[in-house]
C-alpha cells in the first residue's frame, strides 16, 4: 500500500491485488454500495491522515476514483475539496488552553500536522503556510481567524517570539496527552 499527496486535497493510494485480496475484494467487486469497500475507504482515510498528514473528514464530500493498475490491483484517487483561500492561514487567541484544545481536536481528526506559533505580546498566533480545510474548519472554532500572507509572517518573524518552530499543531496536541 502506498500513499503519495496529488495536489491539494488529494492523495493517490496503489494497492496491490494481495491487499485487495486480504480484504475480500478484487478491483471487479469494488463498489460503495459493499460494506467491504466502505470499510476499506475508511481504514485508507485513516492510514492516509497518517501517512501524508491530509486529513479527510467524513462528513465532508469525498470523491473516489478508482484505476485498474493492470496486475490486479488498483489505484484510488481520494479527493475533498479545499475551503476557499487554501494556503496559507493563521489563528490567534490569548488562551493556550485553547491552542491546545484546537490541535488536541486536529489530532483526533488526523490533520494535527504542522503550523509554527509565536507570542506578540499576549497573543499567541498559529500560522500554517499550508493549511487544509479540515484544520481552519476546527482551528476556527477555537481561535479567531486572520488574514495571512506574507506581510503578516514576515511582521511575526521579525517582532514576535518563535515559540515552536516546527510542527506545532503535532507539538501541542500531545501536550498533556
Amino acid at each position: 500500500m502506498e500513499f503519495d499527496i496529488v495536489g491539494t486535497g488529494s492523495v493517490l493510494v496503489s494497492l496491490t491485488k494481495a491487499e485487495l485480496s486480504a480484504q475480500g475484494l478484487t478491483f471487479e467487486t469494488l463498489d460503495y454500495e459493499n460494506a467491504a469497500t466502505r470499510a476499506l475507504v475508511a481504514r485508507l482515510l485513516h492510514r492516509a491522515a497518517e501517512t501524508t498528514g491530509r486529513c479527510f473528514l467524513h462528513r465532508e464530500p469525498l470523491s473516489i476514483d478508482v484505476l485498474p493498475d493492470g496486475n490486479g490491483g488498483c489505484l484510488l484517487l481520494l479527493s475533498q475539496p479545499v475551503l476557499p483561500g487554501g494556503g496559507s492561514c493563521a489563528f490567534a487567541g490569548e488562551d493556550i488552553f485553547a491552542l491546545i484544545d484546537a490541535a488536541r481536536a486536529c489530532r483526533v481528526q488526523h490533520c494535527a500536522t504542522g503550523g509554527t506559533l509565536f507570542q506578540k505580546g499576549n497573543t499567541l498566533v498559529l500560522v500554517l503556510l499550508d493549511g487544509t480545510a479540515a484544520q481552519r474548519r476546527i482551528l476556527s472554532e477555537f481561535l479567531q481567524p486572520l488574514p495571512a500572507d506574507a506581510l503578516l509572517v514576515a511582521r511575526l518573524e521579525e517582532s514576535a517570539r518563535c515559540l515552536i518552530a516546527d510542527d506545532a499543531l503535532k507539538v501541542l496536541g500531545g501536550t498533556f496527552a
